[in-house]
C-alpha cells in the first residue's frame, strides 16, 4: 500500500498517529485534490457529525473513489447510523472514542482488503479472471465478453460478498450520462455475462438479481 489519507476535522492528528505506527499517512486538502485518481488507497474521514460523515462518504462516492472509507466520527454512532454509512459507500464506521488498537486494527484489515482487491487473478468456482490478460475462462474456455460487461464481470467478483446496487455498479462504469439508459444497460450488461457463463458450462457461478437494489454474485 502506498499510503494512507486523513480527511476532515483533526485530520493532522489521525495523521501523526497513523506515522507513529508505521503507517505512512498524508492529510488529504479538498482544495488540493486534483483527481480521485490521484488519492491514497485508503482515506480515514473524521467527522465531526454522523450528518456530516455521511455527506463526505457520498461526495467521495459519488466522484468515483474506489478505495477503502474508515470513517471515525466524533460523534457516538447509533447502530442504524452505523448501517446507513456502511450501504452508501463507508468500509468501516468507529466513533473517535474507539481504542487506539481498535482503530490501527481496522486501518489493517482496511488496506489488506483493498490490496487483495487488486489482486491479478480471481478463481470463484469454475471461473477464473485474469486481470492482466483481462480473460475471463470457465474450465479453460474464454467467456467472449466485450470490455464493459467484462468489467462489470470483474466488479461482481471483486465484491461477491455484497450485493451491489445499479447506483455503485454505474459508479464504476460510467457508461453514459443518460439515467434511463444507464439502467436499462445494467440489465443487457448482466444478461450477456449470464449467457456467457451458461453456455461454457458454469454451473456453480452465477448473477443473483437483488430485488429493487442490483445484483451480487453466487458461488453455489
Amino acid at each position: 500500500m502506498k499510503t494512507i489519507g486523513a480527511f476532515g476535522s483533526n485530520a493532522e492528528q489521525i495523521a501523526a498517529m497513523l506515522n507513529a505506527w508505521q503507517l505512512p499517512c498524508t492529510v488529504e486538502n479538498p482544495a488540493t485534490i486534483a483527481t480521485v485518481e490521484s488519492l491514497p488507497e485508503v482515506l480515514v474521514l473524521r467527522a465531526e457529525t454522523a450528518v456530516a460523515a455521511v455527506a463526505a462518504v457520498e461526495s467521495f462516492r459519488r466522484l468515483g473513489y474506489g478505495g477503502k472509507v474508515v470513517v471515525l466520527s466524533e460523534e457516538l454512532l447509533l447502530e442504524r447510523e452505523t448501517a446507513h454509512l456502511l450501504m452508501i459507500g463507508a468500509d468501516y464506521a468507529l466513533t473517535s472514542t474507539a481504542s487506539p488498537e481498535l482503530f490501527q486494527a481496522t486501518i489493517f484489515a482496511a488496506a489488506r482488503v483493498y490490496e487483495a482487491a487488486l489482486a491479478k487473478v480471481y478463481s470463484v468456482g469454475d471461473l477464473i479472471i485474469n486481470t492482466e490478460t483481462q480473460q475471463a475462462l470457465v474450465k479453460g474456455k474464454v467467456l467472449p465478453l466485450r470490455p464493459t460487461p467484462y468489467n462489470l464481470l470483474v466488479l461482481l467478483v471483486r465484491y461477491r460478498h455484497k450485493a451491489l446496487s445499479r447506483v455503485e455498479i454505474l459508479q464504476q462504469l460510467r457508461p453514459t450520462k443518460h439515467r434511463n439508459i444507464q439502467d436499462r444497460l445494467v440489465d443487457v450488461l448482466v444478461s450477456r455475462i449470464r449467457k456467457a457463463l451458461s453456455d461454457a458450462g458454469c454451473m456453480n457461478v452465477s448473477v443473483r438479481t437483488v430485488p429493487r437494489h442490483g445484483y451480487q454474485l453466487e458461488v453455489n
